[in-house]
């Protein structure tokens, strides 16, 4: 259970590596996301085979700063974003594509909703397990 854990705890710390989107016009929520953002805070829970552990910034590290560019690219490299109908989008160059809720975008600060079930494979269980990650993410801008 550990190890499971602790994968979805790398899966959510590497979640701004994984991204390759489509150019969307400027009349979408695009050009408030474009700058620099700091990771602020991160809380809500990861759940699986019965059992929740919280998650706060102390487990977890997404780094210090991101760069959501004009050019629908991030300071992460090969991943891109779309900002669409609410939701940011990222997608990595292998097609793996995370999406958040924007709960709140304004001149400073950025909220993200998480909510992904994800199924993981491991040698020591004979089954897959399915991991549920519900959190928020909390960013401030720089520039």
């Amino acid at each position: 259970m550990k190890k499971t854990m602790i994968f979805t705890l790398a899966l959510i710390a590497c979640v701004f590596s994984f991204v390759s989107c489509d150019k969307e016009s400027e009349s979408e929520t695009t050009a408030p996301i474009v700058g620099t953002w700091k990771f602020t805070s991160i809380s809500g829970t990861v759940s699986a085979m019965g059992y929740s552990q919280p998650i706060s910034k102390e487990d977890i590290d997404l780094g210090e700063t991101i760069t959501f560019n004009a050019d629908g690219t991030t300071s992460d490299k090969g991943t891109t974003y779309k900002v669409e109908n609410g939701k940011l989008t990222l997608r990595s160059t292998d097609g793996m594509a995370i999406d958040f809720v924007i709960e709140t975008l304004n001149a400073s600060t950025l909220k993200l909703g998480l909510n992904q079930t994800i199924v993981e494979e491991d040698e020591e269980y004979p089954m897959p397990i399915e991991i549920t990650v519900d959190a928020t993410i909390t960013f401030s801008r720089v520039k």
